[in-house]
Parts: C-alpha cells; sequence; structure tokens
C-alpha cells in the first residue's frame, strides 16, 4: 500500500518516494521518519517512538532527530512555518498532518480525508527576515592616495574581512560582488542597506606615502547612520600583506563583538513575548556574557525558548552549554551547606550534550565547537579539548573564545609554554569588553605555571581592573601573589573573597578546573597555599 499527499507518493515497501512521479532525492532516516509518521498519522508520535523506531534504540543526541526533520522537511518543500505536512507538538512529538491519501482509498475512489487540525504551537525554522536584517556588507575602501593603482590595498583588505567576518556565522555576510557594485556610487549608507537589505555596513578609507599607510574604519548602522564603532589605523609600509592581514585581524575581531552588541541592545529594546529565536539568542547570550553564575538561570530561559522555536538554530545550543558552565562555577564556589555534587556533575552533562547538538547543527560553526572544548575540561577530558579547541580555532582564528580554551586546555595538561602563543593571540584580538579579564587572568596562570612571577602578579592584577568579582581572575591573582612572596596584598584579596560568602578552596577549584598534569597542579597549589588558601 502506497501514500499520497500533494503531488508526493510514498511507498514504504519500495521505500522510495517520489514527486510527480520523478524520485526524489532523500535520506534513509529522512524515509524511516516519513514512514513511521504516516502509518501514525491518526496521533501524535513521541520523541521516544521515534528513537526506538527509527534509530533502534541507539543513543543519539536530539541534534541528530532535529537534522532527519529538517532533512524530511526540506525534501517534502515543507518550510515548517506553513508545517503542512510534519507539524511539531512541542513537549509531545511529530505528527503527520498532511492531506493523506492510500492507493486503497483512491481505488475505492474514497474521498481524500480530512487534514488534520493544526496545533497552536507552529513550528518556527529560524526567522530569515531576522537573521538576514542582521547582516553586514563590506563595501570597497575610498582610495584616497589620488592613485587608482592602489585600489588593489583597500579591496584586499575589503576582501579579507568579507572572509573572516564570514567565520563567525552570527550574522549574514553580503558577498563581494554585491557589495563592490557600490563603489564610487555616491549612495548613502541607509540607501545601501535598503538595497541589499542589510543592517551594518563597514565602509573605510585608506591613505598612503612611501613608508606608511593609514587606514580608518567604521561599522555604521544602516538604519541611524550612527558610528557603532570605528578605529584609526597607523603602520609602517615593509610587508603590504602583513599590513593586510595585522589590520584585517583587529577590525575584524572588533566589528563582529560590536555587531553582537547592537544585536543584544535591539532585542532588549522588545516585550519578551514578542522575541523570535533569533532575539532569544541574543537575549540569553548578553545575560551569559555578564559571567554572573546566578543569572544563567535566566539565559538559559532564555535559550531554551530560542531552540523551542528553532530547534535547528544553533547558536543557542553552543550557549546553553557556555552558561551551564558557568552556572557551575558560582555552584562550585556555594557554601558546604547548599553544594551539590549531583547537580553540578548533571549540569555538566547537560553542557556536554547541547554543545554536541551545536557542533552537530553546525559543524563549521567555532563557537559550537569552543563550548564543547569548555566542557569537556571541566570533564577532565583536557587531551580531546586541545583537539576540540585546535577545531574551533580552525574554522576562526580570530575568535578570542577559541583561542581562550586552547590556551585554557593545554595548561590544565602542563602545556603552559605551548599555551602562551594562543593567549597571546587572544589579547590581541580581543576587544576591551567583558572577555578581557578572562583571558588576562588566564595569562596569569600560564605564567605562574612558567615561573615567572612577577609578570603573572602583574597580569593578574590588571584583570581584576576589568572584573572584581569574578573567582577566576581572583584565584589567578592569589596563586601569583603568593608565589611572588606578596603575604599582604594576597590577605586582602582572600579577606574579600571570605566576606563574599564565597566558599573557595582548592579543592572546589580543581573541580572547575581540573589540572591533570601532576607537576603544574601541586606549582599551582603550592602558590595558592603559600596565600593563605585552604585545600578544603
Amino acid at each position: 500500500m502506497s501514500y499520497r499527499f500533494g503531488d508526493f507518493e510514498f511507498d514504504p515497501k519500495s521505500m522510495e518516494l517520489l514527486q510527480e512521479g520523478q524520485p526524489v532525492s532523500i535520506k534513509p532516516k529522512a524515509l524511516e521518519l516519513l514512514e513511521l509518521l504516516v502509518q501514525n498519522s491518526d496521533r501524535v508520535v513521541t520523541k521516544d517512538e521515534v528513537f526506538e523506531i527509527v534509530w533502534q534504540g541507539r543513543i543519539v543526541s536530539d541534534a541528530s532527530l532535529t537534522t532527519t526533520v529538517k532533512e524530511l522537511r526540506h525534501a517534502l518543500g515543507d518550510t515548517g512555518k506553513t508545517g503542512c505536512f510534519v507539524k511539531t507538538y512541542y513537549g509531545r512529538g511529530l505528527r503527520f498532518v498532511g492531506d493523506l491519501l492510500t492507493t486503497e482509498d483512491a481505488q475505492q475512489d474514497a474521498a481524500p480525508t480530512e487534514p488534520k487540525a493544526a496545533i497552536s504551537e507552529a513550528t518556527i525554522t529560524p526567522d530569515l527576515a531576522a537573521i538576514v536584517g542582521s547582516a553586514v556588507a563590506v563595501l570597497p575602501f575610498d582610495n584616497m592616495t589620488g592613485d587608482e593603482d592602489k585600489h588593489f590595498f583597500g579591496d584586499g583588505i575589503a576582501e579579507d574581512m568579507i572572509l573572516a567576518l564570514s567565520r563567525f556565522q552570527d550574522f549574514t555576510v553580503i558577498s563581494r560582488a554585491a557589495s563592490f557594485a557600490f563603489r564610487d556610487s555616491g549612495a548613502t549608507v541607509q540607501e545601501i542597506g535598503a538595497a541589499l537589505n542589510v543592517r551594518y555596513v563597514v565602509q573605510g578609507s585608506f591613505r598612503r606615502t612611501p613608508n606608511r599607510v593609514r587606514l580608518s574604519v567604521q561599522l555604521i548602522d544602516t538604519e541611524t547612520g550612527m558610528d557603532l564603532w570605528a578605529e584609526r589605523y597607523d603602520r609602517h609600509v615593509e610587508d603590504l600583506f602583513d599590513v593586510q592581514d595585522s589590520v584585517t585581524s583587529l577590525v575584524v575581531s572588533n566589528v563582529a563583538p560590536a555587531i553582537g552588541r547592537s544585536e543584544r541592545r535591539r532585542a532588549r529594546l522588545k516585550d519578551e513575548s514578542d522575541l523570535n529565536a533569533w532575539e532569544n539568542y541574543h537575549r540569553g547570550i548578553a545575560i551569559t556574557y555578564g559571567f554572573d553564575p546566578v543569572a544563567q538561570h535566566d539565559a538559559c530561559v532564555f535559550f531554551d525558548r530560542a531552540i523551542e522555536q528553532d530547534p535547528t538554530f544553533a547558536q543557542p545550543y553552543a550557549g546553553m552549554a557556555y552558561a551551564l558552565n558557568i552556572m557551575n562555577t558560582g555552584r562550585a564556589y556555594a557554601a558546604p551547606s547548599t553544594f551539590s555534587m549531583d547537580h553540578f556533575q548533571i549540569d555538566q552533562v547537560m553542557a556536554e550534550r547541547y554543545a554536541l547538538s551545536a557542533t552537530e547543527l553546525a559543524p563549521t560553526m567555532a563557537m559550537g565547537w569552543f563550548a564543547l572544548a569548555r566542557t569537556q575540561i571541566g570533564l577532565r577530558q583536557s587531551d580531546l579539548a586541545i583537539d576540540t579547541a585546535k577545531k574551533a580555532v580552525s574554522l576562526n582564528p580570530n575568535q578570542a573564545s577559541a583561542l581562550f580554551v586552547l590556551a585554557l586546555a593545554l595548561w590544565t595538561v602542563g602545556r603552559s609554554s605551548d599555551a602562551i602563543a594562543p593567549i597571546d593571540r587572544c589579547l590581541k584580538v580581543v576587544p576591551e569588553g567583558p572577555f578581557q579579564w578572562m583571558v588576562l587572568a588566564m595569562r596569569a596562570f600560564v605564567l605562574t605555571s612558567l615561573g615567572r612571577y612577577d609578570q603573572a602578579a602583574k597580569t593578574a592584577r590588571e584583570a581584576l581592573k576589568y572584573n572584581t568579582e569574578n573567582m577566576f581572575s581572583k584565584v589567578s591573582a592569589l596563586c601569583s601573589l603568593g608565589h611572588s612572596g606578596r603575604t599582604e596584598e594576597a590577605r586582602q584579596l582572600l579577606d574579600q573573597i571570605h566576606q563574599s560568602g564565597k566558599h573557595v578552596t582548592i579543592e572546589r577549584f580543581n573541580l572547575i578546573h581540573p589540572i591533570l598534569c601532576s607537576k603544574a597542579r601541586n606549582q599551582i597549589h603550592e602558590g595558592l597555599r603559600k596565600a593563605g588558601l585552604h585545600d578544603e
């Protein structure tokens, strides 16, 4: 018996899907899911049933199911938003809701069955209008030298920026052909934004003398015409390619976070009930980047809403994993009477699941691999985390979080000499802001492990200037102060920690940042003991 719906015909016996008599390209798991849904079209099929029948009870991530549903919808031309064939009942499962007719019904000239009633919770795919709206165009740089032969230099920088920005995958980057069409057009940024349907434009100019080059770059909101970020760079011209590479890296590492901050501001201005998946994600990540462990509960709510609205949207899965890691740092320093090892371990496992889902949904997104590497470190899998972090860096060499987690993983296995390069590179690309204190604190730990105690103490003090509350920077400072003999300064810092009500001990620090190399671990512990920190 075959099933007909729309212009499709599905034969479970041959496992073949036809559209207007022509075979449809579709993966086997998606076909098996279709078979299960059409054969049970009178009811909702639970997620557990899908895993049991389609995957035969094998343990797979939720992302595998999400991907398979997406593949099935794609094959059926079902956008998910209209939901003409497959509906998601959140918290319950899936149901085939198309107008279904069997070949037996056709032979009996039976009337088509009535379509299944749609549910109120419509399945929502990525809000393409929102994502396209957050797109960015990099315009060709204005050549202020008066020599048209110098166009190549500005064009090269703009082209490199387009490539580098596209690696972040948090916004759409308009192609070179489209953006370069506006060279010497005289169009305003508002007109360019409307023509390309972009919210942001990067534009700049350059001047050259025989020995120097000056570049000015701005990130502009096309709706308001206001600069969101601007900088000027002066460089000696020794190797034009080196200048091009260094400036591109610096610009991109500032432009991408500036776009993120702008998107988060926009999301905060909207009522929570009106947020789409993209905006819920940005509301969540704004809280996560505040690094307040208690507030991460609120971040998880926004991430959960984004995932519910669009299960194929990878960023909130990575955000959820990172939020759970930050939440655990607060849990680890809780008073003994409220600390729960069970809750700590459950969140670690949950963080890993979300991070894995992010990497499965978006294998080329560095943020997912960063979140996974950070989780692997907490699970005492630092050797594995090194490879994962390297994957993140290879996908986006300008993403500070990827460089940070690589340095952290290397440090935990005693490879501090190798950790210097990524952490110093991270300091070059990280913009001033909420993430800088963490990078400085990490560098202080690395310097301490290398025996450069005075330099470590200076770096740790810089970290505390940016964030006076986070325990990672405080413990980093304690360790370097203890080793460098600054006992009075260490005592004052330790008093501040005790007054905060946090239960900070060497054992609790190890819980969050397990140092697997015994030599490196003993050195860090020795510095903390010299500073007056207790083992338990």
